[in-house]
């Protein structure tokens, strides 16, 4: 287990409340930059602290390794490239936000003497995502009386029992992947917030509140690969009703965005549900449009 910093500006909302840190692949002139290459060395069970508005506000334990994702919907105004890196963090609100201005001694004992996210005076640097050491960390999770192995909360449900028992009788698959995909199934933990990186809203409906959208896969579960069932170009974030009907192929998208109705689908449930046309009708990524090719074929 190794311990982050992560410096949060005007992201550190949706990114602590969708459970992911994005940042471009390198800096606009093509060249490294570690607080952005460090991205791509956090590893599953890493600890996060998250520094936003002078505090340390929110802490994270990191669910998987980075991936490629394109630039999330709240940095769309940032002068960044539209591809860069991933990592889905589960992030705990603190009961009492650290201000490392009340701990400048630990500030001055622990703090990276290069590439620190803290200044000596307690405020923070222009690094996004820094290595702190060990020591360091553990004397932030003593400081926010934190106990890390409480930090991550798995959640579940018991609707689709079959899925699960097969994937947890797959002896070959290690036990860390056995819980993504059992995650993944119910529309949970790292398929989620892979998914929120690249749809934050319902397509159909436009609705962007995330604890109210369910995430779908595009291509079927029993028709993917592992690796396809925790890719996160493999999903969208839709309403219950949209996820329905989505789910059962009597609705799908074109390329470009636009809402596709099967000729089977009731009009009477188009004109209760009010549903017409896409309420956001743009481009799928390169990756997205793989997978809808196949949920488009299903369609009838």
């Amino acid at each position: 287990m190794a311990f982050w910093w992560v410096n949060h500006k005007r992201s550190w909302k949706a990114e602590t409340g969708r459970g992911a840190l994005w940042s471009p692949l390198t800096k606009s002139d093509k060249t490294s930059y570690r607080a952005y290459s460090n991205m791509a060395l956090a590893r599953s069970g890493d600890v996060v602290f998250s520094f936003a508005n002078g505090k340390i506000g929110h802490v994270g334990v990191v669910d998987a390794e980075a991936t490629f994702a394109p630039k999330p919907d709240y940095a769309t105004d940032a002068p960044w490239a539209n591809d860069g890196w991933m990592l889905p963090v589960t992030f705990t609100a603190l009961a009492s936000p650290i201000n490392p201005r009340d701990h400048l001694d630990v500030i001055e004992r622990y703090r990276p003497e290069s590439h620190s996210p803290i200044r000596a005076n307690g405020h923070g640097t222009m690094n996004y995502l820094s290595a702190i050491s060990d020591d360091f960390g553990n004397a932030l999770l003593r400081i926010a009386s934190l106990d890390v192995n409480r930090l991550a909360v798995s959640s579940g449900e018991n609707t689709i029992l079959e899925d699960l028992d097969d994937i947890n009788k797959d002896s070959v698959a290690a036990a860390t992947l056995r819980l993504q995909l059992s995650n993944a199934r119910i529309g949970q933990g790292l398929f989620r917030k892979r998914v929120l990186a690249m749809e934050p809203a319902c397509r159909v409906t436009g609705v962007t509140a995330a604890t109210l959208l369910i995430a779908s896969h595009i291509k079927p579960w029993r028709e993917s690969t592992n690796a396809e069932r925790l890719d996160g170009a493999n999903g969208l974030m839709l309403a219950p009703h949209a996820d329905l009907l989505f789910d059962r192929h009597l609705i799908s998208f074109t390329d470009d965005g636009r809402l596709i109705i099967s000729k089977r689908l009731d009009i009477a449930v188009l004109e209760g549900w009010h549903i017409a046309n896409s309420a956001i009708s743009a481009s799928f990524h390169p990756r997205q449009k793989a997978y809808l090719a196949v949920h488009r074929a299903q369609l009838a």
